[in-house]
This record gives structure tokens, C-alpha cells and sequence, in this order.
């Protein structure tokens, strides 16, 4: 009975590592950056807005018939809404995930409007609903021209969600990579600051690690209390002479 109790202990641990060790990955980093910072609760707000933006301009790139477009936007905002439904030390640690998934995004979208400003029909007729262009085709051998209209509200709705996606996928960058920051810098802080009281208890003739009074200890036995991690000799002197 013991081993088995034993047995399902040791089952129930190594499925609680697996699943820790599956759920990190999805938190973004392993570093552990401490209690949200009050610009990361302030600015967490916005950053919801901000992706909830981005959602609708997906809805909108399907409407107009731009799917390569909305499937590029959909994995900051399936992301970030993950993120946004996670606990506070959940967000914290996958702000600099999403940092760069939406600026990956946000220069894919330029990428796609410089290609649409530059190509047909051009840039002035981003906002025409109809605009006549002559396309030539190779029939038979032969260059055969034809008049078709490259435009239609389709064209118009899906060129404004294209301009709102790259202005909205770079400000979910800038703001969660800004958050990301203002909570590195109070980790940093909070780590140098840990690391001087280490120091001064070290000084101060106490154990660190449990946090035990040396002083406490060797009240009693009159002996100088070393410094620690220095243990002085207290053998037989030794007088190195030559020999004559």
C-alpha cells in the first residue's frame, strides 16, 4: 500500500512538471519580473483597446476579401487576447512576446501597402471605387489588351483596414514593449536592492540563506565573531626558521 501510495505521488509530480514545463512557453519568459509596475496597470487598459481595434480591422480585411492580410493580424489579436485573460504575472511575463509579434505584423502590413500604392492601379486610386485600367494579356502568341475596373468599395474598405492594421499593430508593440520595460527596470531594482540588504546581513555576521543571527549563536562562548565565509585558524603557531 505504501509503495503504491508512493508510486501515484511520483505520477501525480512528474505530471505537475510536465504541465509547468508546457504552460511556460505560453507565458512568454521564465524570468520571474515581480508585481506589476503601476504603468503596466495603467497602461493595460489601453492595450486592450488597442487590440479589441485590431480585431475589427480583421473583421473589416474579411469583409473587403483581404484574407492574407487578416490572417496576418489575427495572430496578434488571438495572442493578445490570450494574454489579456491571463492573470496579472501571466501578462507581465509575455509582454515582450507580443512586443514582437506585432511589430513582425505591423512591417508585413507596410510591406503590403507599399505594394499596393506602388502597383495597379496606384496610389491614386486608393480610394476610388471604380478606376478603368487597361491590363494586357497574352492570347495566342499575341498581347491582347483589355479595360477592366480594379476597384469597388471592396478595394476602398479593405486599403483603410490595411492602413488601420499597420497603425494598430504598432502601437500594441510600442505599448506592450513599454510595459515590458517599466516592469524590467523595477525588477532590476528590486534585484539590486535584495542584493545590498544580502550583502549587509553577510557583513553583519548573518546567514543569508536561512537568515539566522551568528551573533545569537556565540553570544555566550566570547569568541570574536568571523566574518562570513571565513573561518580563522586556531591550531599551534608554526615558526618557519632556516636551518643552519
Amino acid at each position: 500500500r505504501c509503495q503504491h501510495r508512493s508510486s501515484r505521488c511520483s505520477s501525480l509530480c512528474i505530471k505537475s512538471v510536465a504541465h509547468s514545463n508546457l504552460m511556460l512557453p505560453l507565458a512568454g519568459s521564465s524570468l520571474a519580473l515581480g508585481m506589476p509596475t503601476d504603468e503596466v496597470l495603467q497602461l493595460r487598459p489601453l492595450l486592450k483597446f488597442f487590440i479589441f481595434c485590431l480585431g475589427s480591422t480583421v473583421v473589416a480585411e474579411v469583409i473587403a476579401g483581404f484574407l492574407p492580410s487578416a490572417i496576418t493580424d489575427v495572430l496578434t489579436v488571438v495572442y493578445g487576447a490570450m494574454l489579456l485573460h491571463r492573470d496579472m504575472e501571466g501578462l507581465v511575463q509575455g509582454l515582450h512576446v507580443i512586443s514582437v509579434i506585432a511589430a513582425l505584423n505591423c512591417a508585413l502590413q507596410a510591406f503590403s501597402l507599399l505594394q499596393i500604392l506602388l502597383g495597379k492601379p496606384g496610389a491614386k486610386y486608393f480610394l476610388a471605387n471604380e478606376c478603368i485600367v487597361s491590363v494586357a494579356r497574352i492570347k495566342e502568341g499575341q498581347p491582347v489588351y483589355e479595360h477592366l475596373n480594379l476597384c469597388s468599395w471592396h478595394t476602398v474598405l479593405g486599403n483603410l483596414a490595411i492602413c488601420s492594421a499597420v497603425v494598430f499593430e504598432f502601437l500594441c508593440a510600442r505599448l506592450s514593449w513599454k510595459m515590458f520595460k517599466s516592469q524590467e527596470a523595477a525588477s532590476m531594482a528590486m534585484a539590486s536592492t535584495l542584493d545590498l540588504e544580502t550583502r549587509g546581513s553577510l557583513r553583519g555576521g548573518r546567514v543569508g540563506l536561512m537568515g539566522s543571527d551568528l551573533a545569537a549563536s556565540e553570544a555566550g562562548s566570547g569568541r570574536p565573531i568571523p566574518l562570513a565565509g571565513f573561518t580563522p585558524y586556531q591550531g599551534q603557531p608554526h615558526r618557519m626558521v632556516e636551518d643552519d
